[in-house]
């Protein structure tokens, strides 16, 4: 029986060397029925060439231009253009582990779920196996408490959600897309949505990619103000998709969780200008009032929302003071 196509889809944009490392650990598969779709999303540093050379001498790897318009776009892009039966995710700068596929057909086929999600390592330049990501507990999961749990986690963050970790199955991603209105964090609404909506899912936590790291700080207020716009915009569409699917059973939840986020993303932007008023007025409204606290020792932000309700921002400017202080 000849295997199942699998779809990777690679968004490349101004991509440097590391492409060829990339196009490598596909060409290098134990699993070799795949085709990998690589949608240049408006790049102007050449990258192409060296993904239409590696065309050229396999049939596989095959390439697609698009005018700049992100990832959320470049994604669902590919998602359209694929035959297989299964998709992936693979960024343009990392690599897969060179049974990745072989593992993630043979999980998502052996568990008969409707995605799996496997762990990663992170790694640094060339070191590849520097630390593997957060261990979860492996386990089939198809509802009650333990789909509660998931969807809680990825709601509050606690969970990383790569979508390079990920297999699914493509007659699953029906009406399933990218958020192509957002340009941060796209992929947490992606999950939310996925763990909503599927019947069944498994979480393994073998390793099979290696996303390469920078460290790096963002010292610009205007990240920040753009990261801030985003948050909401995630966390909004997060709410409606769940009054959608469960009514109003997360909304305390998800309201509590954006209000933590952008307390966290104000108090950066204090630091280069002082007008806090002026950036909680960015936000929604609703992640701003009646938040619920559900760590009883979460003191800091049970004042903070206390202060935000009153619209008492002197009273966050000593808060996010003693914070400073304090780390």
């Amino acid at each position: 029986m000849k295997n199942e196509l699998i779809s990777v889809i690679i968004p490349v944009y101004n991509t440097d060397n590391s492409i060829i490392r990339c196009i490598n650990s596909l060409i290098n598969q134990s699993y070799k029925e795949f085709e990998a779709l690589f949608i240049d999303d408006g790049s102007t540093n050449g990258v192409d060439k060296v993904i239409k050379e590696y065309a050229c001498s396999d049939s596989r790897i095959k390439y697609f231009y698009k005018d700049n318009s992100g990832v959320s776009s470049t994604r669902n892009y590919g998602i359209e253009k694929s035959k297989g039966n299964y998709i992936c995710f693979l960024d343009s700068d990392d690599e897969y582990a060179e049974n990745a596929l072989e593992r993630l057909i043979y999980l998502i086929k052996q568990k008969n779920c409707d995605f799996v999600r496997a762990n990663f390592y992170y790694s640094k330049d060339d070191s590849k196996k520097s630390r593997e990501g957060i261990k979860l507990e492996e386990q089939l999961i198809e509802s009650g408490s333990k789909k509660e749990l998931y969807i809680k986690k990825i709601i509050d963050g606690s969970i990383s959600t790569f979508v390079w970790v990920l297999m699914i199955k493509k007659e699953f991603l029906t009406n399933i897309k990218f958020d192509e209105n957002i340009d941060y964090m796209e992929d947490k609404v992606f999950y939310f949505e996925l763990f909503s909506r599927a019947k069944k899912f498994y979480i393994s936590n073998e390793p099979i990619y290696y996303y390469y790291y920078n460290d790096f700080l963002h010292n610009d207020v205007i990240y920040w103000i753009k990261y801030l716009k985003n948050v909401n915009a995630v966390f909004s569409s997060i709410l409606e998709k769940s009054k959608k699917y469960f009514s109003n059973k997360y909304n305390d939840y998800i309201q509590n969780s954006a209000f933590l986020q952008i307390n966290f993303i104000v108090f950066k932007i204090y630091q280069y200008n002082r007008l806090i008023k002026k950036y909680f007025e960015l936000c929604d409204k609703r992640f701003l009032r009646k938040i619920k606290i559900y760590k009883k020792d979460n003191m800091y932000s049970k004042i903070c929302i206390f202060f935000t309700n009153l619209k008492f921002y002197f009273g966050l400017k000593v808060m996010y003071f003693i914070k400073n202080i304090k780390e």
